[in-house]
């Protein structure tokens, strides 16, 4: 539609110098430049516009949650059924899939997780047509997880866990506090997500980073950001971003974490890319992530073209330039 606008030409007009993230004259160099990134406000709104979930997937999000618990709790007195993941933090795309998590499933076994999915199977619409849609149920001895899908074809994986509050919640919360902490992140990050999605670095069963890693390194640009002013202006979070992970960055020697940064000591020595998960800093939310230089390389060529334009006044459109690698993956509604 003539309302998307494509990630890549707010990069074709962002018009700015590199700002050195935690640098000690960062702030200044952020605040010189301000004036220059009126339009790129505009573009970013529109990105973030395009890319949200629709108010209807937001309404089966409610719908779906409410059904299950009122399901669930017929088989488990205790359970409660809660949201984590995109929708939880108000980042789901049209694209995203809806994660819920059963609490208290005590007691836990396999033959009453199969009632429960039957159950689920019965449900319908009120012209008769299936609520639902099983896809799958697999079944550990503490644990489970199931796929359905709705009749407004959102599919929605359920996690079935015997704790009163798993681990999973308790990282939504934190990921939410921060997205709070830090107001502009949330439009970048449909920024970004974009933007990898069109050079196919988005797609982790072909070595690409996960939504959830690159939320992670987000996060990360800005635990170790220092000034107030760029972490609440999307488009000097999203020159911040850039230029720490085009120009900045090591891989090979840095683990990016929600939390400010310490010490350079690289957890998960024997993976490409060390990103922290939240709730448990042992597990590696890039583990499999294979382009870490296709990363690097993508962003510093951005930042080139950048410097290039600046230079000149005149330069290949990046439209052109890196358009050659849009995945076909991502189609826009």
């Amino acid at each position: 539609s003539k309302a998307t606008v494509s990630v890549l030409y707010c990069f074709q007009i962002m018009r700015t110098s590199p700002i050195q993230m935690g640098s000690e004259n960062g702030t200044d160099e952020v605040a010189s430049v301000a004036s220059e990134f009126i339009d790129l406000d505009d573009e970013i709104e529109a990105i973030v516009a395009d890319m949200r979930a629709t108010d209807d997937m937001i309404q089966t999000k409610v719908d779906t949650r409410t059904v299950l618990q009122q399901i669930a709790s017929q088989y488990w007195p205790d359970a409660t059924v809660k949201v984590y993941g995109s929708f939880s933090y108000n980042l789901a795309t049209t694209k995203s899939e809806l994660d819920l998590i059963v609490e208290g499933c005590t007691p836990f076994c396999g033959d009453i997780l199969t009632r429960f999915m039957n159950h689920l199977d019965q449900q319908t619409l009120p012209n008769g047509d299936k609520a639902w849609e099983n896809l799958s149920l697999m079944v550990t001895q503490q644990e489970g997880f199931a796929r359905i899908r709705t009749a407004t074809g959102v599919t929605v994986n359920i996690s079935f866990s015997t704790d009163v509050k798993s681990g999973m919640r308790s990282t939504s919360m934190l990921v939410s506090s921060l997205l709070r902490k830090y107001p502009a992140a949330s439009s970048v990050y449909f920024v970004i997500r974009r933007f990898m999605m069109q050079k196919s670095l988005c797609t982790p069963n072909e070595g690409g980073m996960s939504n959830y890693g690159v939320l992670i390194m987000l996060l990360h640009v800005c635990a170790n950001e220092p000034s107030r002013e760029v972490l609440s202006n999307p488009t000097m979070l999203l020159t911040a971003f850039l230029r720490y992970f085009g120009l900045k960055v090591n891989f090979q020697t840095t683990t990016m974490s929600v939390f400010e940064t310490t010490s350079e000591e690289r957890n998960h020595t024997n993976d490409t890319i060390s990103i922290e998960d939240p709730s448990n800093p042992s597990i590696n939310v890039a583990q499999g992530c294979t382009k870490s230089v296709e990363i690097k390389t993508s962003l510093q060529r951005v930042y080139d073209l950048i410097k290039q334009r600046e230079a000149t006044g005149k330069g290949q459109s990046l439209v052109v330039l890196l358009a050659k690698g849009k995945s076909k993956k991502w189609r826009s509604k």
